[in-house]
């Protein structure tokens, strides 16, 4: 080996050997500091257990690491998490509440539902400690157990975030329609459920004292055609007074079954 050679590699070893000696005597690459401006939203206490202490000792394994911390806490808390590198050794923590969009009944137990389509138990027992959980839409969602079988087939946990087997996307279409049609108001709930190959949809609304429940094809098609129709239908005198079943799911026809007398009890 060359002189030069030589001298590359004592340079190298003198060099490694001054930061191995500052790092023991003054742990430069130790962990400073996480600051966590968002206490209010998540305590301290959900961040530091998934610290370890390789990365307090050696700071730019935390770096490393710290994705893994994030997608940690987004499966199991809803929240989403940012952590960022502020200077040497320093990072910042922020985490901001989930917020939910509609309340879902699906496998025997109630939902929420956030934009992106991510869900939790109503029942998750960090609900309480983030804030107040209550879905910005009133109208109660409820899917079929059937679905969501093939994306969801585990039982899942209390505290586990899934996403959702119905895009958000799709309950705010619905939603939209129902709007545009002047229905929205009045729906207490949109029932979700598969026949066969298909997908249908159950709107139950309350006009005064009547429950009126429509059967519609989930693809939103002609939605607005038959809403004009079923406004026609419920002018009837025929019907009045009675809680309606009114089927739109057959081609060129609209079905309409009287139920029960009107009670105006729920």
């Amino acid at each position: 080996m060359s002189n030069k050679w030589l001298k590359k590699a004592a340079f190298f070893a003198l060099l490694l050997g001054t930061i191995v000696a500052l790092e023991q005597n003054f742990q430069v690459l130790r962990l400073r500091n996480i600051t966590i401006p968002t206490l209010e939203v998540l305590p301290d206490s959900i961040l530091w257990p998934r610290v370890s202490s390789e990365n307090i000792r050696y700071w730019p394994l935390f770096y490393l690491d710290k994705d893994k911390v994030i997608k940690d806490i987004e499966e199991n808390i809803p929240v989403t998490v940012t952590i960022e590198c502020t200077g040497w050794g320093s990072f910042s923590f922020m985490a901001r509440p989930l917020k939910p969009k509609f309340m879902v009944f699906w496998r025997g137990s109630e939902w929420f539902v956030a934009d992106g389509g991510l869900m939790w138990s109503v029942y998750h027992p960090m609900n309480g400690v983030i804030q107040a959980q209550k879905p910005e839409e009133n109208m109660i969602v409820i899917w079929s157990d059937a679905l969501g079988r093939d994306s969801v087939k585990h039982e899942m946990a209390p505290e586990e975030i899934i996403s959702s087997p119905i895009p958000l996307s799709k309950l705010e279409y619905w939603k939209k329609l129902l709007e545009d049609s002047g229905f929205y108001e009045n729906t207490k709930s949109i029932s979700v459920f598969p026949e066969g190959e298909e997908i249908y949809v159950e709107v139950l609304m309350r006009l005064g004292s009547q429950r009126v429940k429509v059967k519609l094809q989930a693809s939103g098609e002609n939605w607005g055609l038959l809403f004009k129709a079923i406004k026609n239908i419920l002018k009837d005198p025929e019907i009045s007074g009675y809680d309606v079943f009114i089927d739109t799911t057959y081609e060129g026809k609209i079905l309409v079954k009287k139920e029960r007398k009107s009670t105006g009890v729920w």
